[in-house]
């Protein structure tokens, strides 16, 4: 098929280049840009252009040998109908002819919402001037603090409008980065209708020259116009002081410390009552009022960078006082190691860091001494005596002393002296014997022997003091025993009960051999007969415990043997028996590649027809006869599929193969673009085919050579296809060659722009166009008008939109040929109204 030459006209240039990208569409399912250059230009406001490209799918653009879309006004859009679909969609924009300034934009679509995707990318003068709201947002802010930061913003904006979320990636011109800091990293923001959002980050490092790439940025879906900016990188600093906590009896002034010790600023403290030099950040604590304090370092803002403030805290403590009030008898050791023997009140003892905020801490002693006083204790006592110190006495004595702690009414020692007289005791023994226990003249029931309880007669010597009598005890205890037994079901003791339930209580008592009571306690474990259901499924037959094969679902058969506690234990067989499935696939003849593959099987019907990629089973592809979904292939061969009746009783797999025939398409061409007469050499990479077809899609005659060359002859895109067969399955590919033709020039000698719709504008006129660009003059030279892409003109008016007078203009033209042929032409035409 061919396709129009290029060519662009006066006034219709836009719609020939969307018939000529719609052509493209049709035949290749995309727009295709291949050599030359696609110029979008002419939109305003009021009236914007759309190059519209409707295919869904990222593959909508392709773009080969240089070609790129040039859209250097923001009222110039590509319009990418996205649909549903998600995907990097690389809009190729680039600037003018020069197809090394290739400044692709990709929106990364990652939410699969209907969307649209409008994008025009448009470039203004160093320093942005005019400043973006010439178009129609502010100037660019929100990058250094400062109102208007053009400085730091690169010379090109993007509009993009879509209602989706994506990762975007832009590209500029390393020439347009004349930002002050231009290597810094470059990062985005974009206009949300009054005012310019903060940046988006991360970013990438800036270049300035050959072409820069910023992103992506993820996530983004606020869409409007958007502009890369860089931060300027700004000196930074920290302070502080060696100690971060002063006590106020240290006058030497403490110094700041900076970690850039380049920066010079003031400082300042808050609150008030640090004593500070705001010129060096010098404190004195000992002239400061205690607290906390924030000392505040502050560098004022310049060009470049905004105002840098940076802190650090202070505190300053006050040393402590108190008084030691003491009180001691006789003498008295204080802190200060000195020991002092009467009362006094002025000694001091200073404890380094002894305050809870760690500053000294300055201790006054206030003592009190007291006296200690005597005394005897005359004591008179019955064989022994125990004193207050004590210590037993068993004989008379005046020697003992004993200390009092505290004991005088001035709260010092009393020291006592003991005199003593000691008079005896009488004594007697008195013995027996008991069974288990037996209670005594004191009262108290002993139930083991002994010969150490004592019982005293108050008062029963002749002298006066006590007698005292001490017990000689045997006792003869009665004796136990366990009588441990177990049985199955139930058990007769020797007390003639018949227990049927474990149990240790039970008792029974004899007479012992020291002719006390002998008691005997039963411990009895009852263990019982078990029963348990054997529940058991099977395909067709079982063989139980009893030896014996079942055939049909059952629950009657018993079997009993002995349990763990030695009883009966009695199983009974409950019994399901499933039917075996079974499953036969049927022959396939062999099939193409791309017919439906359509596989049945025979089967007794009682499960589910399941068919697997692998003799194991473990990939199951579809159910049912035929199987569902159908299985699908990659390329031609034999492929094994496998089937079986999937159930309780699930039949063995059984394999069926699939042979599927099929051919492969793969062809070449060199060249697939040039000047006519083209020669084009067709290759021929394909397999398994017998006959091969080619159209050359000029109209001329197919050829069934394996490899053939052809002649083009005229201008235009065509469509070359290779049919290839093997006689039962068939395939075909296509490729696009390109024609193109010899440039030419025209230039008019005079227009006529009086709105009448017909030669109202002045331009160039030409064939097989790479690049135009033109300057229009007065007869005094003063420049009228200027242009840079093909199909540009003037309308006889300046640029603030005054017509100007008829007379004779001159022109300067500088214009290339896509065949590398350049013009510069010089000349004067007429404007007659």
């Amino acid at each position: 098929m061919k396709i129009n030459a290029h060519k662009y006209w006066i006034r219709i240039y836009i719609l020939l280049l969307i018939i000529s990208l719609s052509s493209v569409i049709q035949a290749q399912n995309a727009l295709i840009l291949n050599g030359g250059i696609t110029v979008l230009n002419g939109g305003v406001a009021s009236n914007p252009v759309y190059l519209v490209v409707n295919q869904p799918n990222s593959s909508g653009i392709v773009r080969a040998s240089g070609g790129h879309i040039h859209s250097e006004n923001q009222y110039n859009y590509v319009k990418w109908v996205a649909g549903t679909n998600t995907g990097n969609y690389i809009f190729p924009f680039g600037v003018g002819g020069n197809s090394s300034d290739y400044i692709p934009f990709t929106f990364n679509k990652t939410t699969a919402g209907a969307s649209d995707i409008q994008l025009s990318t448009w470039f203004t003068d160093v320093q942005n001037n005019p400043k973006p709201a010439a178009t129609n947002v502010g100037a660019v802010t929100n990058m250094t603090g400062t109102a208007d930061s053009t400085l730091f913003a690169i010379d090109r904006f993007w509009d993009i409008q879509a209602s989706a979320t994506a990762d975007l990636t832009f590209s500029y011109r390393g020439i347009e980065n004349t930002t002050i800091n231009p290597n810094d990293t470059v990062k985005t923001q974009h206009w949300n209708g009054s005012a310019w959002d903060n940046q988006v980050g991360p970013g990438n490092l800036g270049v300035t020259t050959g072409v820069g790439t910023a992103g992506p940025f993820i996530g983004q879906n606020t869409f409007s116009p958007w502009v890369l900016s860089v931060v300027p990188i700004c000196p930074e600093d920290t302070i502080s002081y060696s100690n971060a906590v002063y006590c106020n009896n240290i006058t030497t002034p403490q110094t700041i410390i900076h970690t850039n010790g380049s920066m010079v600023g003031t400082y300042s403290a808050t609150p008030a009552g640090l004593s500070i030099d705001t010129n060096t950040g010098a404190i004195n604590p000992s002239l400061s009022a205690s607290g906390t304090y924030t000392v505040t370092f502050t560098v004022l803002a310049t060009t470049i960078c905004p105002q840098f403030e940076t802190n650090t805290t202070v505190t300053i403590n006050s040393i402590a006082t108190s008084t030691d009030v003491q009180t001691a008898c006789n003498s008295y050791t204080w802190i200060d190691g000195n020991t002092y023997t009467s009362s006094t009140n002025s000694p001091t003892f200073t404890i380094v860091g002894g305050s809870a905020n760690g500053c000294d801490s300055v201790v006054t002693l206030n003592l009190t001494i007291n006296n200690s006083t005597t005394g005897t204790d005359v004591q008179t006592a019955c064989g022994n005596y125990i004193w207050i110190d004590g210590n037993t006495y068993s004989a008379s004595t005046n020697s003992p002393t004993f200390t009092i702690v505290g004991g005088s009414a001035n709260g010092c020692d009393s020291v006592v002296t003991l005199n003593l007289t000691i008079n005896t005791f009488a004594s007697g023994t008195d013995v027996q014997t008991a069974c288990n226990s037996y209670t005594w003249i004191d009262g108290n029931t002993y139930t083991s022997s002994t010969n150490s309880p004592t019982f005293t007669i108050v008062g029963g010597s002749v002298n006066g003091c006590d007698s005292v009598i001490t017990l000689n005890l045997t006792i003869n205890n009665t004796s136990t025993s366990i009588d441990v037994q177990t049985a199955c079901n139930s058990f007769t003791w020797i007390d003639g009960n018949t227990y049927s339930s474990s149990t240790n209580s039970p008792t029974f008592t004899l007479t012992n051999s020291a002719g006390c009571d002998s008691v005997v306690t039963l411990n009895l474990t009852i263990n019982n007969s078990s029963a348990s259901i054997d529940v058991q499924t099977a395909c067709n037959s079982y063989v139980w415990i009893d030896g014996n094969t079942y055939t049909t679902s059952t629950n009657i058969p018993t079997f009993t043997f002995t349990n763990s506690a030695g009883c009966d234990s009695v199983v009974t067989l409950n019994l399901t028996i499933n039917p075996q499935l079974s499953a036969t696939p049927n022959a396939i003849t062999p099939i193409c590649f791309n017919d439906p593959i359509s596989l049945t099987a025979t089967s007794s019907g009682n499960g589910t027809v399941t068919w697997y990629n692998d003799a194991a089973g473990t990939s199951i592809i579809g159910t049912g006869s035929p199987c569902a979904p159908a299985p699908t292939v990659a390329a031609p061969g034999t492929y094994t599929y496998y089937v079986n009746e999937a159930g309780v009783c699930s039949s063995t797999l059984i394999p069926i193969v699939v042979v599927v025939n099929g051919v492969s398409a793969v062809m070449g061409a060199t060249p697939n673009t040039g000047f006519m007469p083209l020669d084009v050499v067709f290759t021929n990479g394909s397999t398994t085919g017998v006959t091969y077809t080619w159209n050359f899609g000029d109209g001329s005659a197919t050829s069934n050579l394996f490899e053939p060359n052809h002649t083009y002859t005229s201008l235009g895109n065509y469509l070359a296809t290779l049919t290839v067969t093997d006689g039962i399955c068939s395939a075909s590919t296509s490729i696009v060659i390109e024609v193109k033709g010899e440039s030419s020039i025209l230039i008019p000698n005079v227009f006529t722009p009086n709105a009448d719709g017909s030669n109202d504008i002045f331009t160039v006129e030409g064939v097989n166009l790479e690049s135009v660009e033109a300057e229009i003059f007065n007869r005094w030279g003063l420049k009228m008008y200027s242009w840079n892409q093909i199909g540009g003109g003037w309308d006889g008016r300046t640029t603030t939109g005054t017509e100007v007078p008829d007379g004779t203009y001159f022109y300067v033209i500088k214009a290339k040929g896509m065949d590398g042929t350049e013009y510069f032409k010089k000349g004067a035409f007429s404007l007659i109204r």
